[in-house]
């Protein structure tokens, strides 16, 4: 007889519940994460999703922008190209440069728009206002170009869109532009007249300033360059104003731009 037989007690058949089993541990609950502060900027954790408007019931996510390479400067990251006309409503406006080399680029796109009729304290107005709109329509196109090295600074201004046949006086001013067309300030010059306003043949030439009189072709485009042994003095050059007709006749446009001098 078998050992382990003898004394061993009879059992029937296993309940069913012993071969199922065994229920896992409950889980705690989860805790909602704390909503970020107002203003705060989220970088998103996956790399190549596209940043945008979260759903409804969080809060949006603001795309952070990348560091610009070593020896540069990013001034704005938008779409140029094309000619002026062409451009989307907005501005693109693009600048590099290394100060070890005294080398700077600096490429603006923008369209024309008209000065509010009511202005609100303190909203911020185009980079490029028309005030003649005659002469310069609203959405005609401009484009700035700079280029600073050692050999000096070129400027180059492109216009769509306006008045076909008709010649602008065009110069740098040291003024930002406004509602007000007496806002971008007066030409920008080199060497700087003592006696305002400048008149002396000897500092109002265009040796001593930037000057980009053009006539528009029979499709309004126009384009003008100037080129100088010199570069801009920081901040001292800050828009380009386009006159009513060749020299410093009224002011029919202006455009901000960023000019830059080492």
């Amino acid at each position: 007889m078998d050992r382990e037989a003898v004394g061993a007690p009879a059992h029937g058949p296993l309940p069913a519940s012993y071969l199922r089993p065994a229920a896992p541990p409950a889980r705690p609950a989860l805790r909602p994460l704390p909503r970020p502060a107002a203003g705060t900027t989220v970088r998103p954790a996956v790399q190549g999703v596209r940043a945008g408007t979260a759903p409804a019931d969080t809060d949006p996510v603001t795309p952070l922008a990348e560091p610009a390479p070593a020896g540069s400067t990013a001034v704005l990251a938008e779409r140029p190209g094309g000619r002026p006309g062409t451009l989307a409503p907005g501005t693109g406006l693009t600048g590099t440069g290394d100060p070890a080399t005294g080398t700077y680029q600096l490429l603006l796109d923008s369209r024309f728009a008209v000065v509010p009729k009511a202005l609100v304290p303190g909203a911020d107005l185009a980079k490029a206002l028309t005030y003649k709109p005659a002469l310069v329509p609203a959405g005609a196109g401009v484009r700035v170009e700079q280029r600073t090295d050692g050999d000096g600074t070129r400027v180059t201004l492109r216009v769509s869109g306006l008045k076909a046949g008709h010649r602008y006086g065009a110069h740098v001013h040291t003024g930002v532009c406004g509602a007000d067309p007496a806002a971008a300030g007066e030409h920008y010059q080199h060497e700087k007249d003592p006696v305002r306003p400048s008149t002396d043949p000897a500092y109002a030439n265009a040796r001593n300033e930037v000057r980009l009189d053009f006539t528009a072709d029979a499709r309004g485009d126009g384009t003008a360059s100037a080129t100088h042994a010199w570069g801009f003095r920081p901040g001292g050059a800050r828009s380009i104003v386009l006159h009513e007709a060749a020299g410093a006749a009224g002011r029919a446009a202006c455009v901000s731009v960023p000019f830059r001098g080492w």
